[in-house]
C-alpha cells in the first residue's frame, strides 16, 4: 500500500494524539497506568492532527539547575501503526517558566536561561507573566 491509498483508507480508531497532561490522558485512555509522577515532563508545545495520523511535541523536566528537554514525533505509517522518533538533551543553567491566564491555568510553557532571572527570589503569579521556582522548589 502507498501513502496515497493509505490517504483514501478509513484511519482506524488508536492512539489519543491531543492529551497535554496526565490527568487528561487518564480521562482518554481508559487503561493508561502510571508509577511515579506523570507529569515528570512538562509540555512546551504540541502539535497533530488525528485525521493525518501525526503528531510533534517538545517536553521539558527540571534536572537540578539545568532543563531536560525532549522532542517527539509520531507518524502513522499505511499500515496503521506508527513510527516515532524522539530526541533528548540538556539546556543548563534553565528553568521552565509557566504563564497563567485570568483563572490562573497555564497557556504556555518556556525554556527561560537562569542567568535572565533573579535566581533564589520568588516570581509572584500574575497574569502572562513567568513564575519561576525558588532553589527550594516552593513557588
Amino acid at each position: 500500500m502507498t501513502y496515497d491509498d493509505a490517504a483514501l483508507t478509513e484511519v482506524k480508531p488508536g492512539k489519543s494524539l491531543h492529551n497535554t497532561t496526565a490527568n487528561g490522558a487518564k480521562k482518554n485512555v481508559k487503561d493508561i497506568q502510571f508509577w511515579g509522577d506523570g507529569d515528570t515532563f512538562r509540555l512546551i508545545s504540541k502539535a497533530s492532527s488525528e485525521n493525518e495520523g501525526w503528531m510533534k511535541s517538545t517536553k521539558a523536566m527540571p534536572a537540578g539547575n539545568s532543563v531536560v528537554v525532549q522532542v517527539t514525533t509520531q507518524q502513522r505509517n499505511p499500515d496503521g501503526s506508527y513510527s516515532i522518533g524522539e530526541a533528548l538533551t540538556t539546556v543548563p543553567d534553565a528553568i521552565i517558566s509557566e504563564f497563567l491566564d485570568g483563572d490562573d491555568k497555564v497557556v504556555y510553557r518556556t525554556i527561560t536561561q537562569r542567568a535572565l532571572i533573579d535566581v533564589g527570589k520568588v516570581v509572584h503569579q500574575h497574569k502572562n507573566e513567568p513564575i519561576t521556582l525558588a532553589e527550594n522548589g516552593s513557588k
